[in-house]
């Protein structure tokens, strides 16, 4: 694939990137143009020209820096498993008691889904449902802390 000229695309992690030209100074690129990859993390170079970021490709930046390259990009258009590659970002950057709350709802919802066999997109009020739940949730929680008071 031959070298283009990019406009100045700063990818974000998550995004689905082309390489579109290498910077001639990494040391050791471990992508090729044309690759494509999901972003993990990404760097600004401040030693390379302006258009350039160091981007790795499994969340981990090593001692040595060769685990991603540093290059010029392009967005590719989303792919079905975008949304999971994003997750997957958004897990790796968040702490355990976080990661174990996303982990409880994506579980709430996978019962949901087989006990409702739906997807969102019927025709329930989900903002009435919402307020329900919500009010519900409180009478439970000022049970507890009225219950924790008598103890």
């Amino acid at each position: 694939m031959a070298k283009r000229k990019a406009e100045h695309y700063e990818p974000k992690p998550g995004d689905r990137v082309r390489v579109l030209e290498v910077w001639k100074g990494d040391p050791n690129p471990n992508r090729e143009i044309g690759e494509e990859f999901i972003a993990r993390e990404i760097y600004r170079c401040s030693s390379a020209a302006e258009g350039f970021f160091h981007v790795t490709s499994d969340g981990k930046r090593h001692a040595d820096g060769n685990d991603g390259v540093i290059a010029r990009f392009e967005r590719v258009e989303p792919v079905e498993q975008e949304p999971l590659a994003r997750l997957m970002v958004a897990y790796s950057q968040i702490g355990p008691n976080a990661r174990a709350a996303l982990v409880e709802i994506a579980e709430r919802m996978a019962r949901g889904r087989q006990i409702y066999n739906e997807d969102f997109d019927n025709a329930r009020n989900w903002r009435a449902e919402a307020k329900e739940e919500l009010l519900d949730g409180c009478v439970y929680l000022a049970v507890e802390i009225v219950k924790g008071r008598e103890k």
